[in-house]
């Protein structure tokens, strides 16, 4: 077969391929406009006294008790490897929810990020909305079978909290275990209901619930996907959820209680308000007895709390001054004496923050800094009043403290005459007034310790990944940008999923390095792009907007080309995988790092691409990882590959 055929067969594939998405997508959009309305999920969920064993497998005696439950939506993407079989049961206590899950198959596959690309699942837990079934107030977790050590601290995660990525490892008290057994796949998950407060079946009538459930396939990148409610699983924004009922609760001979908070933060010397409670079989008087625990684990309050317990559910309420305690982050231990049960709360307090005066001062201080420190502070200020003003009661404060105490010992010293923020070393936040529409915009910054104005810095710019902002870049999974004596900023980009291609973010990150050049001794002959992730292809579509400012171009885990739906929204998203487009990176040196199982991002991409920038001599330094998925490079060896291109880079003029 001629190559002039194979290329007219591969574009009839595309062609093909592309509207059968198409026809999906609009089929599946108007059965979700002309559906029924949102009915709960049904039946109730099952009651249970006690916690089940986690081992993977199903308890015998719940086999009976706890009904299968069957996916509302089915994706085979896979046409012919079904996956038969799949279903799930759920049951809940007094302390912990419970999940399990089942599929045919005779053994896991252990993928890069599983719960997005399979053996694995996303669990939503959320508050419900009466006018929508979508919430912006929810827990997101990530499950996955992972056997390889470098993707362990994807087993289990939480992978979003109200709309911000998180990817934090589960506490030891999530429990979770997998287990292949006669031709099934098992998964089985206990969540204590203390760590996904405010969720509780005895403070909520109704918590919203999702489950998407993915399958992998040997030699297949998508996994099939089966779904209680339908969504388009992404790293921000509002969830979808049906609603889930609880069956009436009912103890034999015994009484089991806890301890919540109305509010998980106060201002110093606003009253407490604990709620107890219990579910007893009998009436009884119960005893709580509560310890209150500074952060240098101080004991500064003790108190008991003896409520009468109704048999049933019920709800007492009690009040505890907080003169005593100074602004800070407490822990609050309580024991139930009668119930034999204990738990841990947190607790911020908080001092009181008045934002006409904090500005006042501000105003009075102006002409004593710089324009620079000015905007930093106002972007400071207006910052903890945004923060407050969203904070949910539901939610303790811990950075709280410590931002209202910066901002009010920066103004003091402000106010003496000292510009603390203009003459600051180490990593912090600074902002500018756009050009663009008179916004304040964040960017991060890392200053070297050793910092001499005299001095000239190469600057080293970093592009977030999807789902996060300019404050990712020195978080522990980018450790390897923090090396040598450089000026490191990070642009906030005017948003988190948007790849770089809006015009609002490039000119954000043009505004960003010339507030650095301002404020700083930037050699402006050394500076270098780097970006991990959709970051990564951030440095490609950023560079051609300006190739001139560039010394070097660093890649981490990026793609050189966005998929449909990102080319769907607004945007300039040129395919970097085409000829007219690498062809605009000949000369510039690229340093490209990427893990061989890397599924988000595929490898296989940047493979090819890699090999078309060397077919047109492109100065490119490629280093692939055979044992990692989507992240960063962790290994001493790689890492020298990169700093060593990195200083002969900034050396060379």
């Amino acid at each position: 077969m001629n190559p002039v055929t194979i290329l007219i067969m591969r574009k009839i594939i595309k062609i093909f391929i592309g509207g059968f998405a198409i026809l999906f997508l609009f089929t599946t959009f108007i059965y979700l406009k002309l559906k029924p309305g949102k009915l709960p999920l049904s039946p109730e969920i099952t009651f249970l006294q006690n916690q089940p064993v986690v081992d993977g497998l199903l308890d015998e005696n719940l086999k009976e008790v706890l009904p299968k439950r069957e996916y509302e939506f089915r994706f085979n993407l896979n046409i012919f490897k079904g996956s038969a079989g799949s279903n799930y049961r759920l049951a809940y206590g007094t302390d912990f929810i419970y999940l399990y899950l089942e599929a045919k198959a005779d053994s896991f596959i252990c993928r890069d990020r599983g719960y997005q690309n399979g053996d694995g699942f996303i669990l939503t837990l959320s508050n419900t909305k009466p006018e929508s079934d979508k919430t912006d107030e929810h827990y997101v977790m990530g499950f996955s079978s992972q056997y390889v050590v470098e993707q362990e601290w994807a087993r289990k995660i939480l992978w979003n909290y109200n709309g911000k990525v998180s990817l934090t490892k589960l506490p030891d008290d999530v429990l979770f275990e997998y287990q292949a057994n006669e031709g099934l796949i098992g998964f089985e998950l206990v969540i204590p209901w203390s760590g996904i407060y405010p969720y509780h079946p005895f403070l909520s009538d109704k918590i919203g619930f999702n489950l998407w459930f993915m399958k992998a396939h040997h030699n297949r990148r998508f996994p099939n996907v089966q779904g209680v409610s339908f969504e388009l699983p992404s790293e921000t924004g509002a969830r979808r959820y049906k609603t889930v009922e609880f069956e009436q609760p009912e103890l034999e001979e015994s009484c089991q209680s806890f301890l919540a908070l109305e509010k998980n933060h106060c201002n110093q010397g606003e009253k407490l308000i604990f709620k107890a409670v219990a579910l007893s079989s009998q009436l009884l008087s119960e005893n709580f007895e509560i310890s209150i625990y500074s952060e240098n684990e101080e004991l500064v309050v003790e108190n008991n709390f003896n409520p009468e317990i109704q048999p049933g559910l019920s709800i007492n309420r009690f009040e505890l001054v907080t003169s005593n305690l100074i602004p800070g982050n407490y822990r609050i231990e309580w024991l139930g004496v009668k119930s034999n049960s204990s738990g841990t709360l947190k607790l911020s307090v908080l001092p009181r923050f008045d934002y006409g005066s904090v500005l006042a001062r501000l105003e009075n201080a102006k002409e004593k800094i710089t324009a620079g420190s000015y905007t930093t502070m106002l972007f400071y200020i207006q910052e903890i009043r945004r923060k407050l003003k969203t904070l949910k009661d539901y939610e303790d404060f811990p950075d709280g403290l410590y931002d209202i105490s910066l901002i009010l010992d920066y103004l003091e010293k402000m106010e003496l005459g000292k510009d603390t923020i203009s003459s600051q070393s180490g990593i912090f936040r600074r902002a500018f007034r756009s050009d663009l529409d008179n916004t304040l915009q964040p960017y991060k910054v890392q200053v070297p310790d050793n910092y001499d104005k005299n001095e000239k810095y190469p600057l080293i710019v970093f592009l977030h990944g999807s789902g996060k902002t300019d404050e990712d870049m020195f978080s522990k999974y980018h450790r390897y940008l923090s090396e040598g004596d450089f000026i490191q900023i990070a642009p906030y980009a005017r948003g988190v999923s948007h790849y770089y291609g809006t015009d609002k973010a490039q000119f954000d990150i043009k505004e960003a390095i010339q507030n650095a050049i301002v404020n700083y001794s930037v050699d402006t002959s050394n500076i270098v792009l780097t970006g991990f992730s959709m970051g990564g292809y951030g440095v490609y579509r950023s560079f051609i907007e300006a190739p001139y400012r560039y010394k070097g171009l660093a890649i981490f885990s990026g793609v050189p080309k966005v998929g449909l739906f990102r080319k769907s929204g607004k945007g300039e998203y040129p395919n970097f995988l085409k000829q007219k487009n690498y062809e605009k990176l000949n000369g510039i040196p690229i340093f490209i790092y990427h893990g061989e199982n890397d599924l988000n991002c595929p490898f296989e991409l940047t493979n090819r691409f890699v090999g078309k920038l060397n077919s047109s001599e492109a100065n490119v330094v490629f280093i692939f990882d055979e044992g990692t998925g989507h992240s960063s490079p962790d290994d001493a060896e790689i890492l020298a590959h990169y700093y060593d291109w990195l200083n002969d880079l900034i050396v060379s003029k």
